[in-house]
């Protein structure tokens, strides 16, 4: 309680001199309904040493370090690992490690909008689709160092066109599939996007920001319906418009070698919607992105465990950070990424199709398995209900016995 309180005057010295908080407005409090039972974890000095560096700010707070490695911060992979220290590299040592893999996967949905199995790409197919498109986007004068905005739902050419943008010294900032036009225009601007990648669905909303966006000289669209027409480019706009197919089209016409960045290059701008006003951009080099990678993958028992055996759902937002580290955690260690079609509604029959090993979520999405599960279990004979509860039972005990796959 001491360091909630203590917690509670720091964001309380935020405040502008004078304010008042009215009896509407939010107030700092402490909940002890979201106090943790403590007993439940190892004792901190079993997670974590005290360095011996000191923080200006009240209270009795003090910097600390995973107890595992006390001597430095982890920054980079290890042994034959090692040459790993960019986004450009993790992708290329997966391509040559693991060429045959399956590694994006897309569901297949036929005319009458039937879902079908999902199709993949091999880690060969995507080496060679991304300098595909990175060398038609060097064509369209797309230079090393340019930021390039991804602007769709997850999918595999969303992917495709991040990794064309890692291996060409790019600059990948991704945009939330949701973002209105005034928030998208934004974002052109403060980043100066030269391009943006987007899909179909959401054209119609940069559309409307081209004739005031002046720096995006190439809009990429891909995931396009059948019998998709290429609009025109709006009045005001110079802007190039191309289908992912055209671009890869021209990289093979004019094909350019690798740029790879060096570990202190920009690797992406995440725009985060913060607290007030429009988002802020958040800077991240391919150092920061592989020793985010490289710390849990090194450091945390599940993800030390991923190989190529791994199926992941990529449904979480690209443009977060949480789901790229997880895709990218994924795609270090040769295993494969289905996406869900992008309707939440239907996550749970992709799930069934793709049956992931690798789930990382959200608690809502936790709670709505559950309360559909548990309504089918409800609603089934006493048969089924009996046998459900029964290997439930059975795989629960498994578990707590250490045996992670539930038993045989």
């Amino acid at each position: 309680m001491q360091h909630s309180n203590n917690r509670i005057r720091v964001l309380a010295g935020h405040l502008p001199p004078g304010h008042e908080a009215t009896s509407e407005q939010a107030t700092l409090t402490t909940s002890p309904t979201l106090a943790l039972d403590m007993s439940t974890f190892p004792p901190l000095d079993a997670q974590c040493v005290v360095l011996p560096e000191k923080l200006n700010a009240p209270g009795p707070w003090t910097v600390r370090r995973n107890a595992n490695f006390p001597e430095a911060l982890i920054d980079s992979f290890d042994g034959e690992e090692s040459h790993v220290r960019t986004c450009y590299d993790l992708l290329e040592h997966s391509v040559v490690k693991y060429p045959d893999s399956p590694y994006l996967g897309t569901r297949s949905v036929d005319a009458r909008g039937a879902p079908g199995p999902y199709a993949w790409l091999s880690y060969s197919q995507v080496g060679e689709a991304r300098t595909q498109i990175g060398s038609g986007l060097a064509h369209l004068g797309v230079r090393p160092g340019s930021n390039v905005g991804l602007f769709s739902t997850n999918c595999a050419d969303w992917v495709l066109v991040d990794a064309a943008l890692h291996a060409y010294a790019c600059v990948s900032v991704p945009l939330y599939d949701t973002l209105g036009a005034d928030v998208v225009q934004f974002v052109n601007n403060h980043a100066e996007l030269a391009a943006v990648a987007c899909s179909a669905a959401v054209l119609p909303a940069l559309l409307e920001t081209l004739p005031a966006s002046p720096t995006v000289a190439v809009v990429v669209v891909y995931a396009a319906p059948a019998g998709f027409r290429m609009p025109a480019t709006p009045p005001g706009s110079a802007a190039r418009l191309v289908s992912l197919d055209r671009l890869r089209a021209l990289g093979m016409k004019h094909p350019s070698p690798h740029v790879p960045p060096s570990p202190a290059d920009t690797a992406l701008i995440n725009y985060t919607s913060g607290t007030t006003g429009m988002p802020k951009g958040v800077v991240l080099t391919h150092a920061n992105i592989v020793a985010s990678i490289a710390g849990q993958i090194r450091s945390t028992a599940v993800l030390a465990t991923i190989d190529a055996t791994e199926r992941h759902i990529s449904y979480l937002p690209l443009a977060h950070i949480f789901e790229r580290v997880t895709y990218m955690s994924v795609t270090h260690r040769g295993g494969a990424i289905g996406f869900f079609r992008g309707d939440v509604l239907t996550l749970l029959d992709d799930i069934q199709a793709l049956r992931p090993t690798y789930f990382p979520s959200v608690p809502r999405l936790w709670n709505r398995i559950y309360d559909r599960i548990m309504a089918q279990v409800a609603a089934s004979s006493p048969v089924k209900r009996r046998l459900f509860e029964t290997a439930y039972a059975y795989k629960k005990r498994h578990m707590a016995a250490g045996d992670m796959t539930g038993g045989p």
